[in-house]
C-alpha cells in the first residue's frame, strides 16, 4: 500500500500521543468531511491502524513505519486522557515531545505521570493533565514526581493542565521546586500559551527576582496571565516581609477579581484579551 504524507503525519501524531479520535484524524487530513473515514478504513485493513470505537491507535505496521512500538491501553478512560494529549500535539505541532522520547532521553521508567513536554525557548516544559475529578492522592503523586524531576535537574519547568476548576483548586499554590510551573485550565490554557507565553512589558527591564518578570526603578512587574505558581509562591514570601518596591500584577480581565483577592498589596492591571 502506498502511504501519503498525511498518513505518516497521522502515524507520528499517534506515536506522540498513543491514540487520537476520528475527529482529530480529520484535521490531519485537511479537515475533509469524508475522506479520512475511507482512508483510515484502508489503513486498518492494511495493518497500519487499529480502530476502537471512535479512537484510533497504531497497529504494528504503522508503528514500525515511524520507528516506534504500539501503545497498550487497558480501558477507554486512558484513551480519553491520551486523546487530549493528541489535541495538544495537534495544536503545538513539532514543539511537542512525546512521553516516550522523554523517558528514553532521561532513562526514566514507564510509571510516570507526565504526558510529554513542550519545547519553548530551548526549555522543555513537562506536561501534566489533571482529570475532571482528580483526587488529592493523585495530585499529591503528580507533585511528588515534579519535585523529583526538579531535584534530579531533569527539568525546571512544567505545565499542569486541569480539566475542571475543582482539580485546579486542589493543586493549590505550590512551586514544586521549579522555576516555572504553569497551572492552566484545559483546553483554554493551550490557546493562552500561544497568545501570552512571550508577553513583554515595554519600557521595563527584565528582573532576576524570583517573584517578578520585569522591573523599573519604582516598581516590579509580574505577569500572572499564565498562573505561574513559582512566581505566586515567591510573591507570597515577598509580601510577608517588609518590601522595598511595590508590585504591579498583569492579568486578564477575567482574572482581575481573583488576583485582587489573593494579592491586596499589589496593583492589579488587566490587559485586553
Amino acid at each position: 500500500m502506498h502511504l501519503t504524507e498525511r498518513d505518516v503525519e497521522l502515524f507520528k501524531l499517534l506515536s506522540a500521543s498513543g491514540v487520537c479520535t476520528l475527529e482529530q484524524a480529520r484535521k490531519v487530513y485537511d479537515g475533509s468531511k469524508w475522506y479520512h473515514y475511507k482512508r483510515i478504513d484502508r489503513l486498518c485493513k492494511a495493518g497500519y491502524l487499529i480502530k476502537r470505537g471512535s479512537y484510533i491507535e497504531l497497529a504494528k505496521e504503522g508503528a514500525e513505519t515511524v520507528g516506534d512500538s504500539k501503545y497498550r491501553f487497558r480501558h477507554d478512560d486512558l484513551r480519553k486522557i491520551h486523546s487530549e494529549v493528541a489535541n495538544i500535539a495537534l495544536l503545538l505541532g513539532e514543539s511537542f515531545i512525546s512521553s516516550r522520547q522523554l523517558r528514553k532521553q532521561y532513562g526514566l521508567n514507564r510509571r510516570n505521570h507526565f504526558k510529554g513536554a513542550i519545547l519553548h525557548d530551548d526549555k522543555q516544559y513537562f506536561v501534566y493533565l489533571l482529570g475532571e475529578k482528580s483526587t488529592r492522592q493523585y495530585i499529591a503523586s503528580v507533585k511528588h514526581e515534579i519535585k523529583s524531576l526538579a531535584s534530579a535537574r531533569i527539568t525546571d519547568c512544567a505545565i499542569v493542565f486541569a480539566l475542571s476548576p475543582e482539580s485546579m483548586a486542589l493543586f493549590e499554590v505550590d512551586s514544586c521546586r521549579l522555576q516555572e510551573l504553569l497551572l492552566l485550565p484545559y483546553p483554554a490554557g493551550v490557546d493562552m500559551l500561544s497568545q501570552y507565553w512571550d508577553f513583554k512589558f515595554p519600557g521595563a527591564a527584565k528582573s532576576n527576582k524570583p517573584f517578578a518578570h520585569y522591573e523599573t526603578n519604582d516598581y516590579y512587574i509580574t505577569s500572572l496571565i499564565l498562573n505561574d505558581l513559582a512566581k505566586r509562591t515567591a510573591l507570597d514570601a515577598y509580601f510577608q516581609l517588609p518590601y522595598s518596591k511595590p508590585i504591579k500584577i498583569i492579568c486578564l480581565p477575567k482574572q482581575q477579581k481573583f488576583f485582587a483577592s489573593q494579592y491586596p498589596q499589589a496593583e492589579i492591571i488587566p490587559i485586553k484579551n
